[in-house]
């Protein structure tokens, strides 16, 4: 059944009820005709509203909310395909827990793998159907429609699901209707994507400026190191960050927050192995990566799905190995290529100050070595009698603020934990 009929198509002014078949004005038009215009009317504002919104999840909930108007439905339910993974992310408000369907699995998997549409008018009596979110919650589905969402190349970007349709089933219009409104939420949710990547590429360059103009500021091995871990993860969108610098005389791995010291030996866990073998280490999946020590995640509760490990290199020409940053849980999906490069843009600028460092020069014995630009980060004596005053400020701030530095010990200890066996100092 086609949701408009045969012939010229018909033209609309914007006002309530001027979708009129050409050359039909002044003719008597059947009741069938009149609701076939009058739902294009509701598809034309449908597809106005949700175009304009610019921000993807702004996009998602409108997509939703027309959907439920259109289709008379109880509920709307939006898909987006992550491919990394193979699956349906449903979309959720912010701050709630992700769900995941993989593709191909139940009735919106199915209709991401084929892009037909399905159309159930008893949902217990399909075996794709899956009762357990009626059990837990009381509602009973009954119909169910279910429609793929297709970008302007034609690729199968998401799933959108109504569930039961007010005073009768689902019907064919119906269907026509999900098709069309999926359509322009497709390439309307496509330029909302772009517009907000051109948006978060922007926002990354002026942080990045921000970051590098932070660092040449006169800090100390301490606050050099908050300051790159605090604005790394922030660049990449990311959980967590850990800097751990390399010790030569003991061959460990060190990283330090206030009074804790946390250590392991060089080329133990992840970050033990990205020093020794002076590469990029990106996993997708940590559990599904041999060196991945899960015992940190069982022992603190908190999930690590994506690791970025990078070595961190000193001054030209020698490129001395100064230590390992390691960022964790990318936001969405896993770690790019684009994300390795703008880390390792940012630590051939970073590297060498950190190495010029007093406290990292004391450690290794060596003395500070000259950076890009000339000068040192600062002279050895001023900066031990800078970096005693900044410890003794934290400290105060510490017993001002208890659980401050505990918190940050937690985070510190559960960070290290990743890469295998920990001793503090």
């Amino acid at each position: 059944m086609q949701l408009l009929p045969d012939g010229p198509l018909p033209r609309y002014d914007g006002s309530a009820g001027s979708l009129v078949p050409a050359g039909a004005q002044g003719s008597s038009s059947t009741s069938a005709e009149r609701e076939r215009l009058v739902v294009m009317e509701k598809i034309i504002h449908a597809s106005r509203s949700i175009a304009t919104r610019l921000d993807p999840f702004a996009a998602c909930e409108e997509i939703v909310r027309q959907s439920k108007v259109l289709l008379e439905c109880d509920r709307a339910t939006m898909f987006n395909v992550d491919e990394g993974r193979h699956e349906l992310l449903v979309h959720v408000a912010h701050g709630m827990d992700q769900i995941r369907v993989p593709i191909g699995t139940g009735i919106s998997g199915t209709v991401a793998a084929t892009g037909e549409i399905i159309n159930i008018q008893d949902a217990y009596a399909d075996d794709r159907f899956a009762p357990e979110f009626d059990k837990k919650t009381g509602y009973k589905t009954k119909s169910i429609l279910c429609a793929p969402i297709p970008n302007a190349a034609g690729q199968i970007v998401g799933v959108i699901q109504a569930i039961n349709r007010h005073d009768h089933e689902f019907t064919e219009i119906d269907e026509e209707v999900a098709k069309i409104l999926a359509s322009q939420a497709g390439v309307a949710l496509q330029n909302a994507r772009v517009y907000h990547q051109m948006m978060r590429s922007e926002a990354k360059v002026r942080s990045f400026i921000e970051v590098i103009e932070a660092l040449h500021q006169d800090l100390g091995i301490s606050s050099l190191m908050f300051t790159i871990t605090e604005r790394v993860h922030t660049l990449l969108e990311s959980d967590r960050c850990t800097i751990y610098l390399y010790d030569k005389s003991s061959e460990e791995l060190w990283s330090v927050q206030g009074e804790v010291n946390l250590r392991f030996p060089v080329g133990k866990g992840i970050a033990g192995q990205c020093l020794t073998a002076g590469e990029v280490i990106n996993i997708p999946e940590a559990y599904e990566d041999a060196r991945f020590n899960q015992a940190s995640d069982q022992k603190t509760g908190y999930r690590t799905r994506t690791i970025l490990c990078m070595p961190i290199f000193g001054a030209k020409p020698d490129f001395k190995r100064v230590g390992v940053i390691q960022v964790i849980n990318k936001k969405e999906g896993p770690f790019t290529e684009d994300d390795e490069q703008l880390l390792k843009s940012f630590f051939n600028i970073a590297g060498p100050l950190l190495e010029s460092c007093t406290m990292f020069q004391k450690t290794n014995q060596e003395k500070p070595p000259e950076f890009p630009g000339g000068g040192k980060c600062e002279s050895c004596a001023a900066e031990e009698t800078r970096e005693g005053e900044r410890e003794r400020t934290h400290a105060t701030k510490t017993k001002k603020e208890p659980g401050r530095g505990a918190a940050w010990a937690s985070v510190l200890l559960s960070c290290c934990l990743v890469d295998g066996a920990v001793h503090t100092r």
